[in-house]
């Protein structure tokens, strides 16, 4: 299984967006997730439809991740890039708007 956010735009085009693996999303992200309590990104393993009013939200916890996000890690370039791009789409649907969004 994998975790990624599916997105329908406002012209009805669906998109999708890996973030991560089950695996590394469980060894990697989780415990950073879980050492700074970040609320929202622990609904990314579950599933979670985002609204306009959450992105702010997501985002926020997002900065946070990226603070915590260890060098020496073997995931970090991995983590690093999947989390900017995950920020960036986010923006992107913030500013343009979005007809469905759904992380998990």
């Amino acid at each position: 299984m994998s975790i990624g956010l599916l997105l329908t735009d406002l012209n009805e085009t669906t998109s999708f967006l890996p973030i991560a693996t089950e695996a590394v999303f469980t060894h990697a992200w989780l415990p950073i997730i879980n050492q700074a309590n970040l609320e929202w990104m622990r609904l990314f393993q579950t599933g979670l439809a985002v609204e306009q009013a959450d992105i702010g939200y997501i985002l926020a916890e997002i900065d946070i991740f990226k603070c915590l996000l260890n060098p020496e890690s073997q995931y970090y370039s991995l983590m690093r890039q999947r989390i900017a791009l995950l920020a960036l789409q986010l923006l992107r649907c913030r500013d343009a708007g979005f007809t469905q969004l759904y992380i998990g």
